[in-house]
């Protein structure tokens, strides 16, 4: 695929993102973005969660936490593949993957669903990630791709993510995230959706497939399923940590006042905004990396006949964003945090530009 149109996709467009700041214009955006949404925030944050992330992020960060998204000897490299004007630092694996992917043909069917060859995928496997772990450099880990085709690569890259010891979101913050989705928001209504019923019921079952082997919760063949037995395998539910949300049982006006839509885009962001920042960091390049990828493999197919819809990107990076270690969670909660990714998707720039905060 040609650079040029790969460059132009990148560098459109660019905003004033909250990874732009400075960690002081940052701790005064955050305080200023508490006092002025306090209400809303106190609804689903504890006062003890508020108060710390009020004075002291970094402190947050190692008490509550511990749980920055990097790995033991990781090492970093700048990565133009952001919504904001200024390139941040991200594992060197996955900048150099994410660099050889969208060199690649993305027309092609099947990008991360696609099993790939499983000989090409040990190779890869044993070649990329063994050289990562191993300390190559730079010039051997991108040698080493060039021999993969795209389909390979894309598996390759979710399997970057065993690397590490916590998804995007600390799962700590699990339980938010699930009061989250539930919250209705019309506007993922209106999003363009232009596919057939058929493609639709086709890309439902391939998710099911992608859930089945990332959270091992559903059958890939349903009429030998129970509830028991789709629920058997998923274990236990993490334990609570002071960050868990106590969603205030009292009611006011003035929260009361408050769109759902709106609500649910604040609190939003200031969950996102409260991440440690490498986590904050990883989290738009990864989902500026699939808007990007999205946008390029639908060339010639507006009616994505051969390629994922937002709604399958968002099924390949649910659990990333959210999942690590198994929890007691039953269908409707994976498929509501599915629902919640796609809103992160589909709403991105709200979240990271620094001047848009709804007002109510």
């Amino acid at each position: 695929m040609e650079r040029r149109k790969i460059r132009k996709k990148l560098l459109q467009p660019r905003i004033e993102s909250i990874n732009d700041l400075n960690k002081d214009l940052y701790r005064k955006y955050i305080l200023d973005y508490i006092d002025n949404h306090y209400t809303l925030i106190s609804k689903y944050y504890s006062v003890i969660s508020i108060t710390i992330i009020r004075n002291d992020l970094d402190f947050l960060e190692k008490l509550i936490y511990n749980t920055e998204f990097k790995r033991k000897n990781c090492s970093y490299l700048r990565c133009n593949i952001k919504y904001g004007q200024r390139d941040v630092k991200i594992p060197m694996e996955f900048k150099i993957l994410m660099d050889a992917i969208l060199k690649r043909d993305l027309r092609q069917e099947g990008l991360f669903r696609k099993v790939p060859v499983c000989t090409d995928l040990k190779m890869a496997r044993d070649d990329y990630i063994g050289g990562v772990l191993a300390g190559e450099n730079i010039r051997y880990l991108r040698n080493v791709l060039k021999k993969f085709d795209v389909i390979c690569l894309t598996s390759l890259f979710k399997e970057l993510f065993n690397l590490y010891n916590t998804p995007v979101f600390p799962e700590k913050y699990l339980k938010l995230l699930l009061v989250i989705a539930k919250m209705k928001d019309h506007s993922m209504k209106n999003r363009n959706i232009s596919y057939s019923n058929e493609k639709e019921i086709c890309e439902e079952k391939l998710d099911k497939e992608i859930l089945c082997d990332e959270t091992g919760i559903f059958k890939t063949d349903e009429s030998d399923a129970t509830d028991k037995d789709l629920l058997e395998d998923i274990g236990q539910t993490s334990e609570t940590s002071i960050l868990e949300y106590t969603q205030s049982t009292t009611t006011d006006s003035y929260f009361e006042s408050i769109p759902v839509d709106i609500r649910k885009k604040l609190i939003m962001k200031f969950t996102i905004l409260s991440l440690p920042r490498q986590n904050r960091r990883f989290l738009e390049v990864l989902i500026k990396f699939f808007s990007v990828v999205h946008n390029l493999s639908i060339k010639g197919d507006k009616m994505h006949k051969k390629n994922m819809t937002l709604r399958g990107y968002s099924v390949v990076i649910m659990p990333k964003l959210f999942l690590k270690t198994k929890h007691s969670l039953d269908i409707t909660e994976i498929n509501e945090l599915v629902d919640l990714s796609e809103y992160i998707l589909f709403n991105s720039l709200s979240f990271f530009d620094i001047k848009e905060n709804p007002t109510y």
